[in-house]
């Protein structure tokens, strides 16, 4: 009888564990998890808002530069439970462009839904500006002669032998396209009527907004050395012209 008692305890026992699998206890916290997560993303209240995503560009190739204004921050309108909506401000969300192999010309990247990181139970509704254009141009470096500008006339019986620039030339690093549309750099006109001795100025130059925006408000030392005409004559200044001066502007 005891015999029979064991068998038919260890039958039940076999039974009972051949029901419930030896991970029964993780597969229960799995679905405990699927149950949490089921509540969080589906049962939580939706709402709809729109946020500021970074526009960010990687692996722009050393010798090229992007050379337009483009929108850095994108609209985009989500959808999604108040809990993952709140939580994408301790995110660093952003829409990444690479531009590896990138040429000049302009390159038109659509900014799909897809094309953001958002996190899972987030739904993209719109995306402002749905193309992000870029104009792209080799970088380059150039050297720009300092061109001083005169006006006026020395004081009678004195010639301006020699205009010298300091720097005399200059260089600007910037759009190849941009460098190509300018030769030299002029300064605003340096009016010399009535000078009777060499003397300096530190005057501005005159450039292309855009030139300015690259190399910054910029002076530039003359130096005006003027003598009296008899020395013009001296065996030693033969071989000197006297500098050409701007033509006198019309009074208005």
């Amino acid at each position: 009888m005891e015999k029979l008692v064991e068998q038919i305890k260890k039958a039940a026992t076999t039974e009972v564990a051949d029901y419930w699998p030896k991970d029964w206890v993780l597969r229960l916290l799995a679905l405990l998890f699927a149950v949490l997560l089921w509540h969080f993303v589906v049962g939580e209240d939706k709402i709809d808002t729109h946020v500021l995503v970074p526009v960010e560009l990687v692996n722009l190739p050393r010798d090229m530069v992007i050379v337009n204004q483009y929108k850095q921050q994108l609209e985009v309108t989500i959808a999604g439970p108040r809990g993952l909506i709140d939580g994408l401000r301790r995110q660093n969300v952003t829409r990444t462009i690479n531009l590896a192999g990138a040429q000049p010309g302009t390159m038109a990247i659509r900014n799909d839904p897809d094309s953001i990181p958002f996190p899972r139970g987030i739904e993209v509704l719109r995306v402002q500006p749905a193309h992000t254009t870029l104009h792209i141009d080799h970088l380059q470096e150039k050297n720009f002669p300092v061109e001083p500008k005169i006006t006026g006339q020395p004081a009678p019986g004195y010639l301006l032998l020699q205009v010298q620039a300091d720097p005399a030339t200059i260089s600007i690093r910037g759009p190849a396209t941009l460098l190509g549309q300018t030769d030299q750099l002029p300064t605003v006109p340096v009016d010399i009527e009535g000078l009777t001795e060499t003397t300096s100025r530190q005057v501005a130059l005159v450039m292309d907004e855009k030139l300015t925006e690259l190399l910054g408000e910029t002076t530039v030392k003359v130096r005006l050395i003027i003598e009296p005409e008899e020395a013009e004559n001296d065996e030693n200044r033969r071989d000197t012209e006297p500098v050409p001066l701007l033509p006198e502007q019309p009074q208005p």
